[in-house]
């Protein structure tokens, strides 16, 4: 093993925990209410496909990419 992997090895985790915690907070997936695996999965895919909408909706009108706030108001 290398001297610097642990560290590398570290920081690679905390990037992909980040990651992981933010699309649970984004798509709301420990409020999800489903009732099998299923249930899951279904709602997953339709909240997916509402954010990829928005985001080629973005590109489209022109504001920059993820900040598809504005399209709601």
């Amino acid at each position: 093993m290398r001297a610097g992997a642990p560290e590398v090895a570290a920081g690679k985790r905390q990037l992909i925990e980040g990651v992981i915690w933010q699309l649970k907070d984004y798509f709301g997936l420990e409020r999800h209410r489903a009732k099998s695996l299923g249930g899951l999965l279904t709602r997953l895919a339709a909240k997916v496909a509402a954010y990829i909408v928005g985001q080629v909706l973005n590109e489209r009108l022109g504001p920059p990419l993820r900040g598809f706030a504005e399209l709601l108001i």
